[in-house]
């Protein structure tokens, strides 16, 4: 077995795919903030049209997103006072987080 060449390159492929998997895992581990302010976004309004109040959204979502608490409560009051549907809601978010042009001229994540 320690003289078999294949079996040293089998080795050597393996520890080059456990490598690559780690390095792949970890760059999209990295999130822009403008991201995670989607996912925040469109899980807050979707619990919101689901009748779940403020304070729970918030709450649960402390449990998902390691992100600061005033974030996620102004994020959470938003979402509660919105009318817009969650997909909406959660890209004009993000198109304001990113600088871009609302859709919508005039309006902003807060308007219903």
């Amino acid at each position: 077995m320690r003289d078999n060449p294949l079996v040293w390159l089998a080795m050597f492929l393996a520890m080059v795919a456990v490598i690559a998997f780690l390095t792949i895992g970890q760059a999209r581990a990295q999130v822009d903030g403008c991201e995670l302010l989607w996912d925040i976004a469109i899980v807050a309004r979707g619990m919101a049209e689901e009748g779940i109040p403020q304070a729970t959204i918030t709450s649960a979502m402390a449990r998902m997103y390691s992100t600061p608490r005033p974030l996620l409560d102004e994020v959470a009051k938003v979402a509660v006072e919105s009318k817009l549907p969650a997909g909406v809601f959660a890209y004009r978010m993000r198109a304001q987080c990113n600088g871009s042009p609302d859709p919508k001229p005039g309006t902003t994540f807060r308007s219903t």
